[in-house]
């Protein structure tokens, strides 16, 4: 009895310290980065016995995850086939002035973004930035951040613009057109928001007009590649609206960029951020200790305040026992989920999108939304 009431103390002691290593980016006094510190708290919840070898499996969402690999997949053929620099270029040279770059870039960057992974813009566009503003005598500061403040706003407009939205699309019944219909307004005031403060804050460093020097595409575009992986995006497009899950759309959009002869698989997994899948797996796994434990429901009903987190473990409704997972019928009675749809009504897990997995609890997703929220594969 005293080593189960004990499971939730260990559970809280290892995502506390988890979480506090994930925030610094270390763990004091050892060389470990954000990866590093996910994977040794997953396997001390293991070790320790708050989740065991299946339970820590089954935490593991593979919808994320495919997710989250298929858009890599597809983004880096974009990559390789020089598309990402070739709209950057091209919406710089349209720009007539250092005020037009700066709304190109951030047009550009908050397009991409909400069409793939933001990190991927930000780190294929960066360099294509710095390249063009100094042939153009610009500076580059506020443009760069114009380009990473664009991404991670035009990342908000869809389920597949960043890992955290991937993240809410698998563990909810909301489809990709019903997210972007609510979300691409807010994207494109954020936007708007971006170019004013980024205009203001630096519009005294803008010269009045652009530099004689040419805007010439700074990479080799192959076009046969590049009309092939876009043919693919237009059908995953299609197919994410039309209400397909997003997981299997990106996987077989992923599979069918890979079905090429002009480029070796290998600089394309070259492309991939293992680490942000490895991090992301870690996670999985620390949460799922926390839920297992009640620890997620006491953080989530407590606003996130980790003295009276601690109190609720040693809540009497728990009897000292590990907190019990609900599925099926139950979690139907007692976790209805309600959302509402275009023209009002109300949805709840019995309205799930064909194909779609049962949205989680209300507060399990809170959590989980809280806890991976702040890391991206930068681990920023």
């Amino acid at each position: 009895m005293a080593l189960v009431s004990l499971k939730p103390m260990l559970a809280l002691t290892i995502f506390a310290g988890a979480y506090v290593g994930l925030g610094l980016g270390r763990l004091p006094p050892f060389r470990v980065d954000r990866t590093g510190v996910a994977i040794v708290g997953a396997t001390a919840m293991v070790v320790a016995g708050v989740l065991d070898w299946n339970a820590a499996v089954a935490a593991v969402d593979a919808r994320t995850l495919a997710l989250l690999f298929g858009m890599m997949i597809v983004a880096a053929y974009l990559r390789l086939s020089g598309f990402f620099g070739l709209v950057t270029t091209w919406a710089m040279r349209r720009a007539g002035t250092p005020v037009g770059a700066l709304a190109a870039v951030v047009v550009a960057a908050g397009t991409l973004s909400a069409l793939f992974v933001n990190d991927v813009i930000c780190v294929v566009m960066a360099p294509l930035v710095v390249d063009l503003t100094r042939r153009l005598g610009l500076p580059p500061v506020p443009y760069l951040i114009a380009l990473a403040t664009a991404a991670n706003v035009g990342s908000v407009a869809t389920l597949t613009g960043n890992p955290q939205n991937m993240l809410i699309g698998s563990f909810s019944a909301i489809s990709y057109r019903a997210f972007l219909l609510r979300e691409a307004p807010v994207a494109l005031v954020g936007l708007g928001c971006v170019f004013v403060v980024v205009w203001l804050v630096y519009r005294r460093q803008l010269p009045p007009a652009l530099g004689a020097a040419a805007v010439e595409p700074p990479v080799t575009v192959h076009y046969p590649l590049m009309i092939k992986t876009l043919v693919a995006v237009l059908v995953m497009l299609a197919a994410f609206l039309g209400g397909v899950p997003i997981a299997i759309v990106a996987i077989a959009g992923a599979a069918a960029t890979l079905l090429t002869r002009r480029v070796n698989p290998n600089k394309v997994y070259r492309e991939i951020d293992w680490k942000l899948l490895v991090l992301f797996t870690g996670l999985f796994v620390l949460t799922g200790g926390a839920e297992r434990t009640g620890l997620a429901d006491a953080i989530t009903t407590s606003g996130g305040d980790g003295v009276h987190a601690v109190g609720k473990l040693d809540d009497p409704r728990l009897g000292g026992q590990p907190h019990r997972r609900r599925s099926g019928p139950e979690l139907g009675r007692s976790h209805r989920i309600r959302r509402v749809l275009p023209g009002g009504r109300a949805a709840d897990a019995r309205h799930a999108a064909p194909g779609r997995a049962h949205p989680r609890p209300r507060s399990v997703a809170s959590f989980r939304s809280r806890t991976f929220g702040g890391f991206n594969s930068s681990g920023i």
